[in-house]
């Protein structure tokens, strides 16, 4: 698989929404154990570095004619919860939530868009 195909986007969002969710997770708790890992936790540039990564890959794997609607409307959902949750909006307590939830449907809409367009032997089924 080459790294600049759309397959290839795919897995690097895919990727990305992982270390969002082990951001959004996994760094509070161990931020009770470290003071610099609670700075890191608390860091706003995170957020929105992320999105800034999520974006433009997003874009890419979806970009293609062939990719279907789904996945666009999917992803699109998701990249609004993130940037919501950047935001801090409607409160910074909802923060977390909306970060989880959008990290969630953004990786839907890459598998789905993965398993969609993914090249099928002749007279294969489409793989779901």
């Amino acid at each position: 698989m080459k790294a600049s195909s759309p397959r290839g986007y795919d897995v690097a969002a895919c990727s990305l929404s992982a270390l969002c969710l082990a951001h959004c997770l996994v760094l509070p708790l161990a931020a009770a154990a470290s003071p610099f890992l609670a700075a890191a936790a608390e860091a706003e540039w995170m957020h929105w570095a992320l999105v800034a990564i999520a974006l433009p890959i997003s874009a890419l794997a979806l970009s293609p004619a062939h990719t279907p609607q789904g996945a666009r409307i999917l992803a699109g959902a998701g990249l609004l919860f993130l940037i919501t949750a950047a935001a801090g909006f409607p409160t910074p307590s909802w923060e977390t939530g909306l970060s989880v939830t959008g990290a969630l449907i953004l990786t839907a809409a890459h598998i789905h868009n993965a398993r969609q367009t993914a090249p099928h032997p002749k007279g294969s089924a489409a793989c779901l």
